[in-house]
């Protein structure tokens, strides 16, 4: 997650293209010192993106990808009434698997060619549901805790000139 903020510690955008955008320069830029305030507004941005609730998109990826069309094609599985019985945890956790964690390359690659066949859904359901309980769909940090605070990974600040 990416947040910009001013130097009142108001929020600009939180959008990640614009941000990224702004962070945009050649290889030979110098860089400047760092501002006195800076840890506080680092500081401000954690409190700011605590404080709400907001729902970063892209998780997912581009429409196209796999990951995407496997997502979607298994929740409009789930959301349509004749599969009730066979909505099953299991495959609810398969989902949660593949809307948090990066999909294991093998994983990927066979579901794509799933795709491509046009392999049913009930058969997508069957293969995501075995790919997890072999643990061959995600990739999972075994290291990951399970209160998700936030990290600061980087933080940058910008001047306009």
């Amino acid at each position: 997650m990416l947040v910009w903020i001013d130097r009142k510690g108001e929020v600009i955008t939180y959008s990640q293209n614009t941000i990224l955008k702004a962070l945009e320069c050649s290889l030979d830029e110098p860089a400047l010192d760092r501002i006195d305030e800076h840890h506080d507004l680092v500081s401000k941005s954690i409190e700011q993106m605590n404080s709400q609730e907001i729902s970063v998109s892209g998780t997912l990826g581009k429409r196209f990808s796999t990951k995407y069309r496997v997502y979607t094609l298994l929740e409009a599985f789930c959301n349509e009434p004749k599969n009730g019985l066979f909505v099953s945890d299991e495959l609810k956790m398969a989902m949660d698997d593949i809307y948090n964690y990066p999909l294991q390359d093998n994983a990927r690659i066979l579901l794509t060619r799933q795709l491509k066949k046009g392999t049913s859904a009930m058969e997508m359901v069957d293969l995501v549901i075995e790919l997890r309980n072999e643990d061959e769909l995600s990739i999972k940090n075994n290291t990951e805790t399970k209160n998700k605070e936030p990290q600061i990974i980087c933080s940058m600040g910008l001047r306009n000139k």
